[in-house]
């Protein structure tokens, strides 16, 4: 190896005297110095020439002990990374084991508790008075929005852990749309808001889990509830939009500021405005339904303008005649 570097250097440095003009080099260094011979000329030049690969060498020697070097800070550096990372991978498997526990105890005393709510408030028990029920009316309804908080949280962390399961199954687009207007009409009752169904297409079909779709829809028609104004209507509607199954959820309530757009299927997104504040959630509704519609194979987007409202919809593959027919 060594001889090979040297005849290479030897071969590049002659070259590189070629490339300057050797007889202009050497008529140059004569007139500098008159009072050299030509053979101590020639003897320099030779000295050169053999000292240049051996100081090649010192040099190529030096740069391999560095290059070892770094070799190994960052095979140390690899091992700690893998290291770091399986640690990672044991605290996230614990904190899913832990938010899975945690709300599987919560949720558990929760039934309980909104089962004798709903027994007291609707007499079965006794006739209660008119200023208790509206007591227990509050009571039962902070019941329905902690399970939902504690539903989202789980979702969460099984999304995060890959461990959301789906039922696939055929589903008529018209009786989702009407299931999840019934579903969530007293939602909207609390916030004096109507939900109508604007429009629909009655023998369209798609693939879906209807469970998965319906929580989908609560979260938007939530949403939509909590940001309208007192006694005003959210539309819901479907319709076929380049081959897909657009379903929308329109408000007319204040509108998504501009400065937050962009991260609003992001987690515990929350936009900053004065209303919000006094608005429950954690912030993973419409991370939860994005995660939802792309396993449906779909896509969610929205339109807003301030003060006029906002129209959240997601598209899903129809399940076509000719679909159903090859099913047959």
């Amino acid at each position: 190896m060594p001889v090979a570097i040297a005849v290479f250097t030897t071969i590049a440095f002659a070259v590189l005297l070629i490339s300057f003009d050797v007889y202009e080099a050497v008529y140059d260094l004569t007139r500098q110095y008159e009072a050299w011979e030509l053979d101590e000329i020639i003897l320099v030049g030779i000295s050169a020439l053999v000292s240049l690969p051996v100081a090649f060498v010192f040099y190529m020697s030096g740069q391999n002990k560095k290059l070892k070097e770094l070799l190994d800070q960052h095979e140390a550096l690899a091992a700690r990374l893998t290291e770091t990372n399986e640690q990672l991978v044991i605290a996230s498997e614990a904190k899913s084991e832990f938010v899975a526990t945690m709300s599987h105890e919560i949720r558990t005393p929760l039934t309980s508790i909104k089962g004798a709510l709903g027994l007291v408030r609707s007499d079965t028990k006794g006739v209660v008075p008119e200023e208790v029920k509206k007591l227990l009316n509050i009571a039962y309804r902070n019941t329905d929005r902690l399970a939902i908080l504690i539903d989202d949280i789980l979702d969460y962390s099984k999304i995060e852990a890959g461990e959301l399961e789906y039922n696939i199954e055929p589903l008529e687009v018209a009786s989702l749309v009407e299931l999840a207007v019934e579903a969530n009409e007293g939602y909207g009752q609390q916030y004096g808001t109507t939900f109508i169904i604007k429009s629909g297409l009655p023998d369209a079909m798609i693939k879906g889990d209807e469970n998965r779709l319906m929580q989908a829809f609560s979260n938007l028609m939530s949403n939509a509830a909590k940001f309208s104004p007192p006694n005003s209507d959210v539309e819901i509607s479907v319709a076929r939009h380049d081959g897909r199954m657009r379903f929308s959820v329109k408000d007319f309530g204040c509108g998504i500021p501009e400065e937050f757009r962009n991260q609003i299927f992001e987690r515990f997104s929350r936009a900053d405005q004065s209303n919000t504040r006094t608005v429950g959630g954690t912030g993973l509704g419409l991370n939860i339904t994005a995660e939802i519609i792309k396993e449906h194979s779909g896509t969610i987007d929205f339109q807003t303008e301030i003060d006029v409202g906002t129209t959240f919809y997601f598209e899903l593959p129809e399940y076509t005649a000719e679909e159903q027919s090859a099913a047959c």
